[in-house]
This record gives structure tokens, C-alpha cells and sequence, in this order.
């Protein structure tokens, strides 16, 4: 009866034993295959989070930096509104030349004449102007060319317009393909210069 006693107990703590080492061995399978998932997502979650405070980091400067490139135009805007010549006649050569180059370079057309006015004079700066007359200007040169003198630097402004539709005045004898004529543009445009100071 003991020996049944103490054979029941011995399997009891044989079975007990068993099952703290399956137990164990449930745990490291689980440790093992689990848990290693776990601590590699919790890895790829912190590389992530450190990247996105990089990220926000950098954009946040960006952003900072955008800030200040605005404002630098803003002031380059500001110091380029006048010519650069301080004298009326050197102001209305350099208005003249900066024409010249922007119908060159955004049209094809032809400038006729270039006609001077005379200086105005206000408290703190002059106004010089020019009366511009082209051949042969398209529709699409004379778009590009306006945007180009009202978006430019130093500031130019149109202060007038006229647009003729050139005519023939003789009928072609031949069949040759007929050239549309372009249109005749008179432009006035003014610039803005400083004086010297005395």
C-alpha cells in the first residue's frame, strides 16, 4: 500500500515534471517564434518614427528656408523696381536696350522705330518712356512679349497699346502661297529711375 502511495506520488511528480518541461519548451518555441517577430517590428517602429522626426525635421527647416527665400525675393523685388542709370539719358538707353533684347529674344518681330519722350520728374524718382513701333508681330509674339515686359525686373509698364492689321495694297499676280501679314503694334512703356543724390 505504501509502495502504491509512493508510485502514484513519483508519477505524479514525474507528470509534473513533464509538464513544466513542455511548458519550457512551449515558452522557447514560443520566445523563439513570436516573440523574435515582435522585438524585429518593434525595431522596424522605432527606425520608422526616428525617420519620420527626420522627415518632419527636414521639412520643417524646408519650410523655414522657403520662408526666407520669399523674403529675399521680396526685398530683391523691392531693390530692382528702378533702372539701374541714374541719369534720364543713360535711363532711356537702358530702357531702350532692355526692349530691344525682350522683343529679340520672345518674338519675331520687327521693331520700326524708337521714339523718346520726355522725362518726368516726381519727389522721389523719374519716369522715362519710349514709343515702340513693330512689324510683322503675331498674335502668340505679342502675348509673350506683353507678359514679358509687365513680369520683368526692373519694373516696365505699358502705358499704351495700339494694334493696326496690315493690309496689302497690291493683289499677288502669282500662285504663290499667300504670307499673312502680321500686325502692326505700337507700344508706349515706361521705366522708373532714382535720380543722383546730392
Amino acid at each position: 500500500m505504501a509502495k502504491t502511495i509512493i508510485n502514484s506520488q513519483v508519477d505524479k511528480l514525474i507528470a509534473l515534471v513533464i509538464l513544466v518541461l513542455t511548458m519550457a519548451a512551449g515558452y522557447i518555441a514560443v520566445k523563439h517564434v513570436y516573440l523574435e517577430r515582435i522585438n524585429a517590428l518593434n525595431h522596424q517602429i522605432t527606425l520608422a518614427k526616428r525617420k519620420q522626426a527626420k522627415i518632419d525635421s527636414i521639412l520643417a527647416a524646408e519650410q523655414d528656408l522657403m520662408h526666407q527665400i520669399a523674403q529675399q525675393k521680396s526685398r530683391l523685388r523691392k531693390d530692382q523696381l528702378f533702372l539701374v542709370n541714374s541719369k534720364p539719358a543713360t535711363a532711356a538707353s537702358e530702357l531702350q536696350n532692355f526692349i530691344k533684347n525682350l522683343v529679340a529674344r520672345h518674338s519675331r518681330a520687327k521693331i520700326s522705330t524708337i521714339k523718346p519722350y520726355p522725362v518726368n520728374e516726381y519727389d522721389d524718382y523719374s519716369e522715362t518712356s519710349l514709343e515702340i513701333r513693330l512689324r510683322d508681330v503675331n498674335h502668340e509674339d505679342l502675348q509673350r512679349l506683353l507678359f514679358q515686359i509687365e513680369n520683368s525686373t526692373p519694373v516696365i509698364v505699358v502705358k499704351e497699346l495700339d494694334i493696326l492689321v496690315a493690309r496689302r495694297r497690291y493683289k499677288a499676280v502669282t500662285n504663290a502661297p499667300k504670307h499673312k501679314p502680321g500686325l502692326g503694334v505700337t507700344l508706349v512703356v515706361s521705366g522708373f529711375f532714382k535720380g543722383d543724390e546730392a
